[in-house]
């Protein structure tokens, strides 16, 4: 009997610590791990203007940056730790191409410059004919050709700049994107204002394979490409395609258009639009694809990355001061990311790392802070938003019919008020009578139990109050979340000098001067010493 009894304890015993198991992994899988890779980025000091038109770095030497302004461009050969403003080249930037031998093209309002790799000094060597076509905004170059995009049509050269034609086949279609494959001559494509065009090697002879249409025209148009066969366009509310990139790996061509990301084989033959899920803007301002084929998206929202594995795209933020991106630039060999927006540029490692441990673990660091629940209401309470607002004005409106709309008057009746008796000898100065009438009534309108004119009004006010609130809580979410990332960077990949220390510590504390800004110092008050005290 004992026996039993024990075999019959020690199952029991064992099938509790199997739930207990259980239920503890499930705690533990509940919090997210943090990935293994984390894009951080910090912004580079040097450059004048804050507006960065665009970006490129020498794939052959890392350490060289070239960055347009709508002003300068500015060249660095330390990996950005100091500038030097190319005075030479004194216009708005549109874009910069370096090959493979190191020269360097860029690409600007005033016509295209170029500095060869052997050479000091930056030479101007296409300025255009006409106003739409000096106006460069796309370079493209193989051993044999130069391409350049203009507001006025597509230009090549065939002798490194010494005498260009136009590309007749395109007449004078503005040109937003140029993409010559490596490795295959005949493989040119180009963006225009009215789709994407391919040529086969004969530059003169261009097919389009890719349609783009006004918002107003709804029917699908084929075309037949430089072969005879029909490409199909797609319908797309569209009117330019802004960036083409090419994945060697997958041999697939990418073009960001203003309806999201688009991509097909080298044929062309059929296009597939990447899922916009997680993409907050579909207009895409440029794309770039990494070496080990990673495809970014620059937009006014934000900078994203695409994950095949989820068919979904994630933001990339952290550190990033701007949401309006208009360039990057990738260099794989030392793992750096250049991304030129309009507050300025902003550098990341690639390969900076935070150990695999789970957040809600790292969280408990700041649990002597305010969550960030709590700072939204009190952001609403401090910006007078609350939705009982609205609520409080909308039941005074509905009582109004139920109070009566109180009216008072008077009138004063004289009769002859001052007059001469001439009945009595001498005549007498008389007062006559002097009459005041008063009277006060009260009127109701029980219409307005059912409607009253105060509702249009409160409507107006209330979509304002929601779009304002809307605004504040985005803002609080914004500044909550970056002060964490950097307390989060300062734990867990702390800097090397003291200095960027001092400069991480002093983000916080701008940050935090911030969130008390819009909570009325709420943030500030409400933080907890280690004694369990409020600030």
């Amino acid at each position: 009997m004992k026996k039993k009894l024990l075999i019959l304890l020690t199952f029991v015993t064992i099938l509790v610590l199997l739930i207990l198991s259980l239920v503890a992994l499930q705690n533990l899988n509940a919090y997210p791990k943090i990935p293994s890779q984390r894009t951080e980025f910090h912004k580079i000091v040097g450059i004048n203007e804050s507006q960065i038109t665009t970006v490129n770095n020498n794939l052959s030497n890392p350490k060289q940056i070239y960055v347009g302004t709508n002003k300068f461009l500015y060249s660095s050969d330390d990996n950005g730790k100091s500038w030097e403003t190319i005075t030479t080249v004194r216009a708005y930037i549109n874009c910069i191409e370096i090959d493979s031998d190191e020269n360097i093209y860029v690409g600007t309002d005033k016509g295209l410059f170029q500095k060869l790799n052997s050479e000091t000094h930056w030479e101007l060597i296409y300025s255009g004919k006409e106003g739409r076509a000096k106006n460069v905004s796309a370079i493209a170059k193989n051993t044999k050709n130069i391409l350049i995009g203009t507001k006025g049509g597509l230009f090549m050269s065939i002798d490194n700049g010494l005498i260009w034609d136009r590309v007749a086949a395109l007449n004078d279609m503005q040109a937003n994107a140029l993409l010559i494959i490596p490795n295959e001559e005949g493989k040119y494509y180009a963006a225009t204002e009215k789709g994407l065009y391919k040529s086969d090697g004969n530059l003169n002879s261009w097919g389009r394979i890719f349609g783009v249409r006004n918002q107003e025209v709804d029917e699908i148009v084929n075309t037949e490409d430089i072969e005879g066969n029909e490409y199909e366009e797609l319908k797309m509310s569209s009117d330019k395609i802004s960036s083409i990139v090419f994945s060697p790996a997958k041999k697939i061509i990418y073009i960001g258009t203003q309806n999201g990301v688009f991509q097909s084989t080298t044929n062309a033959k059929n296009w597939i639009r990447l899922s916009t899920q997680g993409l907050l803007s579909k207009v895409i301002n440029k794309l770039v694809i990494s070496s080990d084929d990673v495809l970014y998206a620059a937009t006014n929202n934000g900078l994203f990355k695409f994950s095949f594995d989820n068919n979904s795209w994630e933001q990339i933020y952290k550190g990033l001061s701007s949401s309006e991106i208009n360039g990057i630039a990738i260099n794989s060999e030392n793992e750096v990311m250049l991304v030129a927006t309009s507050r300025g540029l902003f550098k990341s490692n690639l390969s900076s790392t935070y150990k695999n441990e789970s957040l809600s673990a790292v969280l408990r660091n700041f649990s002597n802070e305010p969550t960030i629940s709590e700072i939204q209401k009190q952001a609403i309470i401090y910006g007078e938003v609350h939705p009982d607002k609205i609520n409080n004005w909308r039941k005074l409106a509905a009582k109004k019919a139920l109070l009566p709309k109180l009216t008072a008057d008077a009138d004063r009746y004289v009769t002859d008020l001052v007059h001469w008796d001439s009945g009595a000898n001498p005549d007498v100065l008389l007062k006559g009578d002097d009459v005041v009438q008063w009277g006060v009534s009260l009127t109701w309108d029980f219409g307005n139990l059912i409607w009253n004119s105060d509702q249009t009004s409160i409507d107006t006010r209330s979509r304002l109050m929601v779009q304002l609130r809307q605004d504040i809580l985005d803002e609080i979410n914004r500044l909550y979340f970056e002060r964490r990332r950097m307390q989060l960077a300062l734990i867990k990949s702390p800097p090397e000098g003291e200095m960027q220390r001092m400069e991480k510590e002093l983000r916080i504390d701008e940050l935090t001067a911030d969130l008390d800004a819009l909570t009325g110092g709420y943030f500030s008050r409400n933080i907890q010493k280690p004694n369990g005290e409020l600030e």
